[in-house]
């Protein structure tokens, strides 16, 4: 990625007459300042010892130099060696987010937040805005208004809408203009960015989930609501990379290609299923499905958001998503109805009893409360199979090609789990295992987005995308 960085003047809340100049910078490090001096507080001149003090200011307020425009930094941290001489160099700062805006944001509530993601405008497959007249071939008409592709209202009240129009820049004799979807989403009540970036981190799992692939997030604007105005926010959600913005033709290209893990788009599933329901629907049938489960989600989705994720902690990320997928689709925990568990414990402990005579006294306490404190949980490879049966034809697919997949696929968790890596065989098969394994979780969740008459036919045809058939062949050459 990209450096993005700025100077500006900077002082704390409590004491704005104390200004000290510095560099705000967001790069691989995360979002850093960089003070060109000190702000001194009073107890700086009654202390005459050299001491490592931890600041935390949860405002930071600054100007930028540049365009003179207003910044608010928020959630400062650092770690400064305070001493009674005066000293030189830079002091570091982290700094979880900044406010970029025409006033300061002296308080954490905001009535909206703005945002485009990567392949939103492809997904969303908005209606062409270019036509030609059959008078004159080389003139152009653009409609230029801004639209709104799909709203809804979540169970929490939340207000969802994707809008989609035109933005860009002229000049003397060029002028150019992009395309761009983004999502605004709007609170009952003004809120704090926390709860308004939980509704960013919805929507980027749902394109997320969707395609298969890591999504930016491009840019992200917070809106307070008196006296009114809008703040571009900077943080590493948000980074800049140095690669060039992909065209829409090229990112529409990407997403319907035959050969992509696309699952889901905003037109259809599985590259030929029609939805059969308005993209608002989904959006509100998503939002519930997300508080179900945000966990499974957080984790599934991880290997996509962390850069550089290892082979065997992209594994473990995957088991850990089976569990909880497990548990938020309300599939049974239970290895046995309790009753039945309730029972074989009675019989284990009736014939106990009987033999207890045999056992030293220590060992048949131990025998008795092992029996008693047994648990009734479903193994992992059980979990495996109940989620695999959510999947229809894809589940029956991979079972057809690896029978023992769910055994070697939990075994080799336990390895992992153990500290034993395993040889560079048993590495080539937990990569077969994560592909399968996610795709097929990937597909559950989804399922769940449609009707009742879609979701057979989304099962089918995501059984035979083109990316799947290669995730089976690997499988089957792992199995052999």
């Amino acid at each position: 990625m990209r450096e993005e960085e700025f100077y500006g003047s900077w002082w704390t809340e409590s004491d704005p007459e104390n200004e000290v100049a510095g560099l705000l910078t967001l790069d691989a490090g995360g979002l850093r300042l960089a003070l060109y001096g000190e702000w001194k507080t009073g107890s700086d001149d009654e202390d005459s010892s050299v001491r490592l003090v931890s600041e935390h200011h949860p405002r930071i307020f600054g100007f930028r130099h540049s365009d003179r425009k207003f910044v608010t930094l928020l959630d400062v941290r650092g770690r400064i060696m305070r001493m009674p001489f005066r000293t030189f160099g830079s002091r570091i700062y982290s700094v979880d987010m900044a406010l970029v805006g025409p006033s300061l944001a002296t308080s954490d509530s905001f009535n909206k937040i703005s945002f485009e993601l990567d392949y939103l405008t492809a997904w969303t497959q908005p209606p062409v805005r270019a036509r030609r007249t059959r008078d004159d071939r080389h003139l152009l008409h653009l409609d230029t208004d801004s639209k709104v592709l799909a709203e809804c209202a979540t169970s929490s009240e939340y207000r969802i809408r994707i809008r989609n129009g035109l933005s860009g820049t002229e000049g003397h004799s060029t002028v150019s203009l992009r395309e761009y979807c983004a999502f605004d989403v709007e609170p009952p009540v003004p809120t704090d960015r926390i709860a308004l970036l939980d509704q960013l981190r919805m929507c980027h799992d749902l394109l997320t989930l969707s395609l298969g692939r890591p999504v930016r997030v491009r840019w992200i604007y917070l809106y307070i609501p008196d006296p009114g105005g809008s703040f571009r926010v900077i943080t590493r959600l948000n980074e800049p990379f140095e690669a060039d913005d992909i065209s829409e033709r090229q990112a529409t290209n990407n997403i319907f290609d035959y050969q992509m893990p696309t699952l889901l788009t905003a037109t259809g599933a599985a590259g030929e299923v029609p939805l059969g329901i308005p993209l608002g629907v989904l959006l509100r049938r998503w939002s519930k499905l997300h508080l179900q489960a945000a966990d499974a989600l957080a984790v599934l989705l991880s290997p996509y958001v962390v850069d550089g994720m290892l082979p065997h902690h992209r594994y473990s990320s995957i088991f850990s998503a089976v569990e909880e997928v497990h548990k938020a689709l309300s599939i049974t925990q239970l290895a046995v109805a309790s009753e039945d568990h309730k029972q074989r414990r009675k019989r284990v402990a009736s014939r106990l009893a009987d033999c207890s005579k045999r056992l030293s006294e220590a060992d048949a306490v131990w025998l008795e409360s092992l029996i008693k404190n047994s648990r009734n949980d479903r193994s992992l490879a059980q979990k495996l199979e109940d989620i695999f049966a959510q999947a229809g034809d894809v589940g029956t697919a991979a079972v057809r090609v690896a029978p023992r997949l769910f055994r070697n696929a939990a075994r080799s968790r336990g390895q992992i789990s153990h500290g034993n890596a395993g040889t560079e065989s048993e590495r080539a098969a937990r990569t077969s295992y994560e592909l399968v394994i996610e795709w097929t979780l990937r597909v559950v969740i989804l399922s769940r987005l449609l009707n009742n008459r879609a979701r057979p036919e989304f099962l089918r045809a995501a059984s035979e995308r083109h990316m799947f058939q290669l995730i089976l062949r690997r499988l089957a050459a792992t199995e052999q």
